[in-house]
């Protein structure tokens, strides 16, 4: 009887020792887990920080302060920054040829996301023009991560629209910019496609709500023209975005018709539109169609116009309109500059003096070529 209840004890002591053992390793199997599922979450964040941090590396430039002594400034700027791309990079002709790529177009293309030397170039050039830039308002046309808007910036710019046809790229301009200390009240991010009369009326009317009755004074541009059909695009958008400059610009030379009339002094040599056109509608492009279709003859080239694009030499380029166009030409990248690219710049200058720009700056790597566009000012002289 007691060796029975010895043998029941034992079994019992067995059982809840066995039991014991099983809610320990329970116990730690559960630790085990909670460990593991810790350490994913972990690798997660890590792997969103790593993610979401950028490398910034510093580019230094000089410029000179009101006493006309030289200064250093800054810029913090990712050389790169891993992006998924959405659209395969193609031929533009192979982009508007595809069903989905058009539907992809205000995507990404990964064209963004790499610091290009022309930019680079562009932020160096800009101290010169300071002038120019500081208290306008200006725009960057594919921005990319927007080093000359921050140049523009801190060269005095009063105010800078940051434009890219990609809105991933645009997500990280606030971040690029915190870190380069630019307040958020001096700038604007948007979304821009070039030849796109709609969105170019969206910003001119973010334009008119922060700024009313001010126009943009300068717009840049660097390494953003690969092929014939862009340039036509990007001189569209200048002209689009202009529109409200070149309203304002013909009651001006209406005035000045009036005076010179009153006065009976000599005809200026820019004359005033048609009167229909003074008042036209500026909210939508047919309109700007029929302003510039009645600009007179005088607004084209004439005999004073002189044209020798060089890869040696500065040229000053005058139109009977108040234009100054400087064509800095130099060996940026190569020492045998594409003549293709010679000949195709040569086009496109003469495009752009059929209009009277107020002021554009435009940097390519691709045609090596830097010009700067100046209303009614003769005395922009540059030097590399």
């Amino acid at each position: 009887m007691s060796k029975d209840f010895a043998n029941g004890s034992e079994e019992s002591a067995m059982s809840e020792k066995k039991e014991i053992e099983l809610k320990e390793q329970n116990a730690t199997d559960k630790h085990k887990d909670r460990e593991e599922d810790r350490d994913k979450h972990n690798d997660k964040d890590k792997k969103k920080k790593r993610d979401d941090e950028i490398e910034y590396k510093i580019f230094e430039f000089e410029t000179k302060n009101e006493q006309n002594k030289k200064e250093t400034y800054k810029i913090k700027m990712p050389e790169r920054v891993e992006a998924k791309v959405l659209l395969p990079f193609e031929t533009l002709e192979e982009q508007q040829k595809s069903k989905k790529a058009k539907k992809l177009w205000t995507l990404s293309d990964g064209t963004g996301f790499v610091l290009r030397e022309s930019s680079k170039m562009l932020a160096a050039y800009l101290p010169t023009l300071k002038r120019y830039i500081k208290g306008k308002i200006v725009l960057e046309l594919g921005s990319g991560f927007g080093m000359p808007s921050i140049a523009a910036i801190k060269n005095g710019a009063k105010y800078t629209y940051i434009t890219d046809k990609d809105p991933l790229v645009l997500n990280l301009i606030p971040k690029i910019f915190e870190v380069n200390d630019i307040p958020k009240h001096k700038y604007h991010c948007q979304s821009l496609l070039w030849n796109n009369w709609t969105e170019c009326q969206a910003l001119l009317q973010h334009l008119e709500s922060t700024h009313p009755h001010q126009f943009i004074d300068v717009i840049f541009c660097s390494d953003c023209i690969y092929t014939q059909k862009g340039t036509y695009d990007l001189l569209c958008t200048w002209i689009y975005l202009f529109w409200k400059y070149f309203h304002g610009c013909q009651q001006q030379i209406e005035k000045e018709r009036q005076r010179s009339a009153t006065t009976n002094t000599t005809t200026p040599n820019y004359l005033a539109s048609e009167d229909s056109i003074e008042m036209s509608d500026t909210s939508n492009v047919s309109s700007l169609d029929s302003f510039l279709s009645t600009l007179p003859n005088s607004f084209l080239l004439q005999s004073r116009f002189r044209q020798t694009l060089s890869c040696e030499q500065i040229d000053l380029i005058y139109s009977d309109a108040p234009v100054v166009i400087l064509s800095l030409s130099h060996h940026l990248f190569s020492d045998n500059p594409h003549n293709s690219f010679q000949s195709y710049w040569q086009s496109f200058l003469r495009s752009a003096l059929s209009f009277h720009f107020h002021c554009i700056s435009l940097f390519s790597d691709s045609s090596s070529h830097l010009f700067i566009f100046s209303y009614d000012d003769r005395d922009l002289f540059f030097t590399p």
